[in-house]
């Protein structure tokens, strides 16, 4: 019998133990969600001039731009510039508008000429803002804002008959705080 009532003082016990943790228990819970902008910098247009004064004559020198999505996104992270029927002397300067069409801010950091023919062709690349000061970097682009990118090309004294020769510009964006 004395078992039975250490066993009953026992359980009495536990649950006076009981009641009184859950009396003095309590949960919070913080639940948060984060969702992530984009990075999203594209050519939307662009203009091209040359130092060609022999319009409508067979033969002149013609500079062509065309644009192109290679990343699926249905933005133009793509300028294909083409310089046809150029001479000694010819220059051509295509000027890139450039948009930050994403949900953040975006910083250029660089940009690079890929040119394995400086001889014959000189490229030089300048960045403008919308007011036309030249742009030096890093330099950030604030959403939907617009700079320029104006790429010349100068065909020398060098540059050889029937040869084509092809340069690579690349920008290249952050995030900007990075």
């Amino acid at each position: 019998m004395k078992r039975a009532w250490v066993f009953v003082a026992l359980v009495m016990g536990l649950m006076v133990v009981a009641a009184t943790y859950a009396a003095w228990t309590e949960s919070l819970n913080a639940n948060g969600a984060v969702a992530t902008g984009e990075l999203d910098v594209a050519f939307t247009d662009y203009n091209v001039s040359d130092n060609d004064d022999s319009t409508g004559l067979a033969g002149t020198a013609d500079t062509t731009v065309t644009l192109k999505d290679n990343d699926g996104d249905g933005d133009s992270d793509v300028a294909e510039i083409t310089v046809s029927n150029a001479y000694p002397g010819y220059e051509s300067v295509t000027t890139l508008e450039i948009t930050n069409n994403g949900q953040i801010a975006a910083k250029v950091t660089s940009v690079s000429v890929n040119n394995p023919n400086p001889d014959e062709v000189n490229v030089t690349v300048k960045l403008y803002d919308t007011d036309g000061n030249e742009i030096t970097l890093p330099y950030t682009i604030d959403v939907s804002e617009v700079i320029y990118a104006e790429i010349t090309a100068q065909v020398t004294d060098n540059a050889k008959e029937n040869s084509s020769y092809s340069f690579d510009v690349t920008f290249d964006f952050t995030q900007f705080n990075k």
